[in-house]
């Protein structure tokens, strides 16, 4: 919300929404299929031209990167921006198991192989049904192969403790994959503040809302050839 009222104010309509079967969206998050979210991502950009968009730019944020990056290319989007990018579904799935096993352990003493077998098919993630054919689409998506298909100026930003740290090693891995098979750069930077995606509690990075605004600005000029480091 607050870097859509920052891009209002250099003029940039944002488009916020949920996903079927999420959030303020119709239908139940068991019968949520990827299919459906790609769907989603497709009526999404579609309204935004009919509406009067000239550029269109996506933003992902974690899970939802590996989405963005897909749609990017199918809606012919001019820009794409990564907020602390899950690099494969197979990662978020594994997260989910994890939250899963933990909230079956909170005040119980319950055998590890056990937890893991029963948590093996999602049955429940913070009160949402998660099905087994969700779980199977997600873990098919590699953000390498959606950026390796998506030419478009694009943003990679991570979160990190200090300035030295840098990206992700995960991060490293995946944009070296894509030095060879792009021509537009992705400016790559990583930016002192709170792990906002981890976190109950609200948490603001100006730094992060930022960066992403001078990006959005940028994308047109931004130049072919090779990464950019920030």
């Amino acid at each position: 919300m607050l870097l859509a009222e920052r891009l209002a104010t250099i003029g940039c309509r944002t488009t916020l929404f949920d996903f079927s079967g999420t959030g303020d969206s119709h239908g139940d998050f068991a019968a949520a299929r990827l299919q459906d979210w790609r769907a989603d991502l497709r009526d999404v950009a579609a309204h935004a031209r009919a509406t009067g968009a000239r550029r269109l730019v996506l933003l992902g944020v974690r899970f939802g990167a590996l989405l963005a990056a897909e749609a990017a290319v199918a809606a012919d989007a001019e820009a794409l921006v990564l907020w602390q990018p899950a690099p494969e579904g197979a990662v978020v799935v594994s997260q989910f198991r994890r939250l899963a096993a933990a909230a079956k352990l909170v005040g119980k003493k319950i055998d590890t192989a056990a937890t893991e077998a029963e948590t093996a098919s999602l049955p429940e993630i913070a009160g949402y049904s998660f099905s087994q054919s969700l779980a199977d689409d997600l873990a098919e998506l590699h953000l390498s192969q959606s950026l390796a298909a998506c030419q478009q100026p694009s943003a990679w930003f991570e979160m990190t403790t200090r300035a030295e740290q840098g990206l992700s090693p995960a991060a490293v891995r995946v944009l070296k994959s894509l030095a060879a098979t792009r021509s537009t750069r992705i400016v790559e930077r990583s930016i002192i503040g709170p792990a906002f995606w981890s976190t109950t509690e609200i948490t603001v990075s100006d730094a992060l809302i930022a960066a992403t605004v001078e990006f959005v600005v940028d994308a047109p000029h931004q130049v072919t050839g090779s990464h950019a480091h920030g």
